[in-house]
């Protein structure tokens, strides 16, 4: 899942060969100065048409794929309701409106810790800043926040129906302890986060949920395909 488009590589369970690829591009809004933003039904309806490609230029049946995975652009912020659903335009990583909000958080919290807990630095685009951006210039928007999911999440949670996320992508949040990996629980509470905000962690190589049936037939897979 890519700033301007998502791909998809088919490769060999036995040699790892790429048996085809395909890409397809989506837009990009800046309704202001500095903001950058996408519509999260642009990556599912894209991705369906990419796993299509691919499935067509390699001439394969639903039953020859063993399993589904995903990467994608990172320091995003998707927000989703108590429903599930998409309550407003995702904020992209580069996006800028946060730059009072970083140096908010830079007052907030020491050098030393940004190193040593956090391993990153402050910068815009990342889920925190954009986070507290929104609460503090639409919080009835921020108030319907359910969950707050990175955006290959959002696009995995589509297909599986399970809200997850890992220490890869995760790390890249500003709310991540990535020594132990998990939720960093004094930067919740500086900023006041309740961690059920957040998706629970698991291993970037486990196994993440199935196939839900309606988007395994838009797919052109198996009901219960493997997503990991």
């Amino acid at each position: 899942l890519g700033t301007s488009s998502v791909k998809a590589l088919l490769l060999s369970i036995g040699t790892g060969e790429s048996l085809a690829d395909a890409a397809v591009t989506y837009p990009l809004y800046s309704p202001h100065p500095g903001w950058a933003e996408q519509n999260p039904a642009d990556w599912l309806t894209s991705t369906i048409q990419c796993v299509r490609m691919v499935m067509e230029k390699a001439r394969l049946e639903a039953g020859d794929i063993a399993a589904l995975s995903f990467s994608g652009q990172m320091h995003g912020l998707v927000c989703i309701d108590n429903s599930l659903k998409v309550i407003r335009p995702a904020i992209i990583w580069a996006d800028q409106r946060s730059e009072a909000q970083c140096e908010h958080i830079k007052r907030m919290v020491t050098q030393d810790f940004l190193i040593n807990e956090l391993g990153n630095p402050v910068v815009t685009g990342f889920l925190l800043p954009s986070w507290l951006w929104l609460r503090e210039h639409d919080p009835e928007t921020a108030k319907r926040a359910h969950k707050l999911v990175l955006p290959k999440d959002y696009l995995r949670y589509c297909f599986t129906g399970e809200i997850w996320t890992e220490p890869s992508d995760a790390s890249g949040t500003l709310l991540l302890n990535y020594l132990q990996r998990n939720w960093s629980e004094s930067v919740l509470d500086l900023f006041s986060i309740p961690q059920n905000l957040l998706p629970d962690i698991i291993d970037s190589t486990a196994f993440a949920g199935t196939l839900k049936q309606e988007v395994a037939k838009e797919l052109g897979l198996l009901n219960g395909t493997p997503v990991i």
